[in-house]
């Protein structure tokens, strides 16, 4: 059963990103990350939980705030950004939340 996340998360630099991109990856989880901070992560696993993202940055970044909320099926949702061929920000929200 598909397991969606909202993440946000204070003050990454580039190399934290990146070290918790690498996290995400190696549990198996998809993420869309097209707003500074904020990111969404789903996962088919049960070894991933709020928990489980929240000591990742923790010990990524020590620093800020965090905040990691499971969201418990998606009902409705709309966004404003990019939405060409070449650069569209909706396209993996559409194919992970309208399942």
């Amino acid at each position: 059963m598909k397991k969606i996340f909202i993440v946000a998360v204070q003050d990454l630099t580039k190399e934290q990103t990146e070290t918790f991109r690498d996290f995400l990856s190696s549990k198996r989880c998809g993420w869309w990350h097209w707003i500074e901070g904020f990111w969404l992560v789903t996962t088919d696993t049960s070894e991933i939980t709020c928990s489980v993202i929240r000591d990742s940055l923790q010990k990524t970044s020590p620093q800020g705030n965090k905040l990691v909320i499971e969201v418990k099926g998606v009902e409705d949702w709309s966004g404003f950004g990019p939405s060409t061929d070449k650069m569209n920000m909706f396209t993996w929200l559409r194919e992970q939340l309208n399942t």
